[in-house]
């Protein structure tokens, strides 16, 4: 009878083609980042050995798992083997004990920002020469998606590549990434509905920007856009970007500079008429520099657009926002009866109104206080 070939207990470890297939599928496994995988890499690992060209992904796991028992089984695996000094320097045992670095690889995972992860990727890879930098940023971008300032400087993936493990649900964040250049890359995802790219230093888009059809919403706060950036977006997202001028255009600044809130409100009217908390605010502005006649003017004209944009079902909040204009009018009969309304939709509009300017002088209104309480 034919004797069948031994295996080894190490045949990870083996030079063989067969051997060499088997650490790519667990390369693949580990890649995944997901937990079934990663256990199932590891019993293989266990039993078969640890090559060079798999172990940063233990490390990877040792460091940022969700599961605790999978961070120390990743552990164990690297102490048994890995050489004593190299196992020491990854698992940062003399720095910190094993409690001390869970917690610290929860905290870093979701509470610092992108410069601060990444300083400490910068401080894993120097460390220690034998990890395996693309499989430490990209492995780390994949299980817990930090880190992509790190792949992004030490080019550890083509660029397309790096973002694709950013945009969820047509949504891609760059916030704080420090980023000098507006990657071009962005716009191969043609359906993305909201763009973060606030904390960046470039002061310019691309030139084929507008090829974002579908982009909805973008964040751009600290980034420095030059001025005819921001047009080009006023343009291109006229909604969007009349509700972060509103933004802008402060409570305190509408009281302490009425006159510089005008124009900035006109501005936010113009981009964005569906804000009618930004005709009210407008409004007021006028009665605070006593121009009553500008006011009636700006209320009337807000009644008239939405008399002819009436939603089908209209929400809480346009139903209070509508109030609040019949109550600066004076019309204390429209103003009750749409605020009621409100309430009896959102409960919640019983303590937002009471917060409301426009309806300072109901307050002590006993019809005010039946609808509120």
């Amino acid at each position: 009878m034919k004797k069948q070939p031994r295996i080894s207990e190490k045949y990870l470890l083996e030079n063989t083609k067969e051997a060499e297939e088997m650490r790519e599928n667990l390369r693949q496994l580990l890649e995944s980042a997901e937990e079934e995988n990663i256990r199932l890499a590891f019993t293989l690992i266990e039993s078969g050995g640890l090559h060079k060209t798999v172990a940063t992904y233990l490390l990877v796991s040792s460091l940022w798992n969700k599961s605790e028992a999978l961070q120390n089984r990743a552990d164990k695996i690297i102490k048994e083997h890995l050489p004593l000094k190299i196992s020491q320097k990854w698992l940062l045992e003399d720095q910190v004990t094993q409690k001390e670095k869970t917690t610290l690889s929860r905290y870093y995972r979701y509470s610092v920002d992108e410069k601060q992860f990444c300083r400490t990727l910068e401080k894993v890879s120097r460390r220690n020469k034998t990890v395996d930098k693309r499989i430490l940023g990209m492995g780390t971008l994949k299980m817990t998606g930090r880190g992509a300032p790190f792949c992004l400087k030490h080019k550890l993936a083509p660029v397309k590549e790096i973002l694709s493990e950013l945009v969820v649900n047509n949504e891609l964040r760059l916030k704080g990434f420090e980023l000098t250049e507006f990657p071009s890359e962005v716009l191969d995802f043609v359906n993305l509905r909201l763009l973060d790219i606030d904390g960046n230093k470039f002061r310019t888009l691309p030139e084929n920007f507008e090829s974002l059809v579908n982009l909805e919403d973008i964040y751009y706060g600290n980034t420095r856009l030059r001025a005819n950036e921001i047009k080009r977006l006023e343009k291109m997202m006229p909604s969007c970007m009349g509700k972060i001028h509103y933004s802008h255009t402060t409570i305190p600044s509408r009281f302490r500079e009425p006159e510089q809130a005008i124009i900035s409100l006109k501005k936010v009217i113009k981009l964005n008429p569906e804000n009618i908390n930004g005709w009210n605010d407008l409004a007021m502005c006028y009665f605070q520099i006593n121009q009553p006649k500008k006011a009636t003017i700006t209320l009337q004209n807000a009644l008239e657009y939405y008399a002819k944009n009436m939603p089908i079902m209209p929400t809480s909040d346009y139903l209070l926002g509508k109030s609040c204009t019949f109550a600066l009018l004076n019309d204390k009969e429209q103003a009750f009866k749409l605020l009621a309304e409100a309430c009896k939709i959102s409960p919640d509009c019983k303590q937002k109104v009471k917060a409301k300017d426009e309806f300072r002088a109901y307050f002590n209104d006993e019809m005010f206080k039946e609808i509120t309480k």
